[in-house]
């Protein structure tokens, strides 16, 4: 069931790049609580070839405010190393959990509720995340310095290609286990 829904997350559903990454309804949810997008990052400048999934939900009841802009992005990052951020965002802090038949359901503790949230899966190989190499066969290559760089990548195309104005909002990052090493 959480591929399914995480699946339809990254289907595209219109023509611009950032409208194709809109997510307007949830499988067996319906429309969010608010706007979502997902779709993948290019860190290709610290990682050549390397796309790292990403999913955003901008900041409940700020609809009539461009993706969120002029509120804090806080940044979520799973440890493992090597755990999907899906998994904090559907079972933790996001503004939709699965509920306990695995659909969905809304967070009324959400995160969302006091600032945009971004989810980011890290490093390639993790969740729907990928590198070169994988489309060959292989295996990702990774060290803790490469992440970093290839997630200061990602975030550098976030900030300017897909949401150029959140670029002066505050940055917030956190994350569980080894993500906050």
């Amino acid at each position: 069931m959480i591929r399914a829904i995480v699946a339809s997350l990254v289907v595209a559903h219109g023509w611009a790049a950032l409208e194709a990454e809109s997510v307007p309804s949830l499988p067996d949810f319906g429309t969010p609580p608010s706007p979502m997008w997902s779709g993948f990052l290019d860190a290709s400048a610290a990682e050549n070839g390397t796309m790292l999934h990403y999913w955003y939900s901008q900041k409940e009841g700020t609809e009539s405010s461009p993706s969120g802009a002029g509120y804090p992005v806080v940044l979520w990052l799973n440890g493992g190393p090597g755990s999907s951020s899906i998994l904090g965002m559907l079972q933790e802090m996001g503004p939709v959990l699965i509920n306990n038949t695995g659909g969905l359901m809304a967070n009324p503790y959400a995160w969302t509720k006091q600032a945009n949230l971004l989810i980011l899966d890290s490093p390639g190989g993790v969740g729907y995340s990928y590198c070169a190499e994988m489309l060959t066969g292989v295996s990702c290559h990774i060290t803790d310095v490469s992440t970093a760089a290839a997630a200061r990548a990602a975030l550098q195309d976030f900030f300017t290609t897909k949401f150029p104005e959140l670029a002066s909002s505050p940055l917030y990052i956190t994350g569980e286990s080894y993500a906050g090493v």
